[in-house]
């Protein structure tokens, strides 16, 4: 075999392992998401609305939590909460679950849920 060959055949070897390692290699690397990229999820809850839309009876103790993960926050004394979560693509969702004893109220996120805090009402009578 003539040197033109062998390095022909050496190519092209080394194209196929490349080819092989990318087809392999390429989807692990386009569809998982950093295990670091979260966002914090602030909010209140409140136990009802008035009719003009102004919040009322705030409620210490509620647990949220989100559909992703395990992670859950509890209001504080403020009825504030700060949970950590997910960063959610445009195209992607999460629910975030508040519970106060057997009272439960859930909502979707819908894609980048950073920004202005979320207002909940729990429903039904406490």
């Amino acid at each position: 075999m003539d040197l033109h060959l062998r390095s022909r055949s050496l190519t092209i070897a080394a194209l196929h392992a490349i080819a092989v390692v990318a087809v392999v290699l390429l989807p692990t690397a386009v569809f998982t998401r950093p295990t670091n990229d979260r966002v914090t999820l602030e909010g209140f809850v409140y136990g009802h609305r008035d009719a003009q839309g102004r919040f009322h009876a705030p409620v210490p103790g509620v647990t949220v939590s989100n559909d992703w993960d395990s992670t859950t926050a509890v209001t504080d004394g403020l009825v504030r909460f700060r949970i950590s979560i997910p960063r959610i693509a445009g195209d992607e969702f999460l629910v975030i679950t508040v519970r106060f004893g057997n009272i439960e109220s859930r909502r979707r996120l819908i894609g980048g849920a950073a920004g202005d805090p979320l207002l909940i009402v729990l429903p039904g009578p406490r």
